[in-house]
């Protein structure tokens, strides 16, 4: 058994020592022990929003194009009756066939938005704002066959975005399906007039759009009828909405018709390609990459010091020294069970290293305090929080910060990770529950 390992097993040994009191047992002093208090806690949950008029719409929480906390509230029509679910079916629906309904646009069959409301934090520490933006009436008209409906908010607009299917059939019975993708911009109230980004007939077309700080972007992939070569676009438009240019989709796209994962890192865009994650420039050039090696679920934060993140591996292929467990992880007893995988923090800097530091079942967000790191993971239907050092060495064990706080624990989604205003040392993590917006805090020593 290695140094590591050894001293692991003594703290284990101590620790179970402590637990059943034995009588004649060695004194802990002769064991190495000493007394070990835990660095963080669970200090308060509070309320920071929370209004009964959104009660029982479909919420989401996402990292706006400033990097700032968002929350995104739809009302939608009620259901037509080829939409085959009821808008309470959908209600969590935000990460829909473009998997990017934690990032900024949610995806979705059926049924046809109304509106959207967006609540965002004013200048006033502590205080919201709450913007309602009516969806156009193009889409408010359909009453079918349309997919891949969204809602980004652009720093001042929703773009709303939807693909309309229609099929004709020939003289000769044959029958062809069309596509087309429209989008329109809402400033409140009203919106503009709904423009098309790509029609075709005898096609598919899927998209999805995000905002960062500096544009928006639509983009759509196709597949059309006896072709085996898809196409794509994009559409890129300025932070009011307004139509800048048509750009074919970028090379490091692994295929048209399979854009990558996209999100967000204080404003800035960032593509999850299968080498790892890319800062993204505005023009969609690839800006500085690749951080973050392959793994189930990411948490990727760019500007804020030097690029770090948080990831899940299948045990067994982990980065940290020895592999061996850390006393205080979940599953130390039952490591390499379908119950979690490896918890890894990686910083990219000079001499930066990946580290293990629990097991989890997903990542819900990564931040730097001082001098430390706090890494939320969610472990079946818990939550919990793990401190680091600079190093990326773990400080004490996992703290249970309570049950999961919605449905959709989608990576990267519905979850921020912050430094906590009430402290130096206190993290908070944020998370939606109906219409109130919670802050779990954990103060650490």
């Amino acid at each position: 058994m290695n140094t590591p390992q050894l001293r692991r097993a003594v703290v284990h040994l101590c620790a179970l020592t402590a637990a059943v009191g034995v009588a004649w047992s060695l004194p802990l002093a002769q064991l190495g022990c000493t007394h070990f208090k835990e660095p963080c806690h669970l200090s308060n949950e509070v309320t920071l929003f929370s209004d009964p008029g959104l009660d029982g719409l479909s919420g989401t929480l996402l990292e706006g194009p400033d990097g700032g906390t968002i929350l995104r509230f739809i009302t939608y029509k009620t259901a037509s009756a080829d939409a085959g679910a009821e808008a309470s079916d959908v209600a969590d629906a935000g990460a829909g066939a473009s998997g990017l309904g934690g990032f900024g646009t949610v995806s979705l069959s059926s049924p046809i938005p109304s509106q959207v409301d967006i609540v965002l934090s004013a200048v006033t520490p502590g205080a919201f704002i709450r913007k309602t933006f009516g969806a156009p009436m193009e889409l408010q008209a359909r009453a079918g066959s349309t997919t891949d409906i969204a809602a980004t908010y652009t720093g001042q607009a929703v773009l709303f975005s939807w693909v309309e299917q229609s099929t004709h059939t020939d003289a000769n019975g044959l029958v062809h399906n069309g596509a087309a993708l429209r989008y329109a911009v809402s400033n409140g109230g009203a919106s503009l007039p709904a423009a098309l980004a790509r029609g075709c007939d005898g096609c598919t077309i899927h998209a999805t759009a995000i905002a960062t700080h500096g544009a928006t972007f639509l983009f759509y992939s196709g597949v059309q009828e006896g072709k085996s070569k898809p196409f794509g676009g994009v559409v890129r438009m300025d932070p009011p909405g307004v139509t800048v240019e048509h750009i074919p989709v970028p090379s490091w796209f692994i295929s048209p018709a399979v854009p990558p994962r996209l999100s967000l890192s204080n404003g800035k865009l960032l593509a999850r390609l299968s080498t790892g994650s890319y800062v993204v420039r505005d023009d969609l050039a690839l800006q500085i990459g690749p951080f973050v090696p392959k793994g189930s679920a990411v948490a990727f934060v760019y500007g804020d010091g030097d690029p770090y993140g948080a990831w899940l591996e299948t045990p067994g292929t982990s980065a940290s020294s020895d592999g061996g467990a850390v006393f205080g992880d979940l599953g130390f007893d039952d490591l390499g069970s379908s119950g979690g995988q490896d918890l890894m923090l990686g910083r990219y800097s000079a001499g930066g290293t990946a580290t293990r530091i629990s097991t989890a079942s997903n990542v819900l967000g990564v931040v730097r305090g001082e001098g430390t790191f706090g890494v939320a993971f969610a472990s079946g239907v818990r939550e919990y929080f793990a401190l680091t050092g600079a190093d990326g060495e773990k400080v004490g064990g996992d703290v249970d910060i309570g049950g999961t706080l919605a449905t959709s624990l989608e990576a990267g989604g519905g979850r921020r990770v912050m430094r906590s205003v009430h402290g130096p040392a206190t993290f908070s993590i944020v998370g939606l529950s109906g219409s109130a917006l919670l802050s779990r805090e954990v103060t650490c020593d």
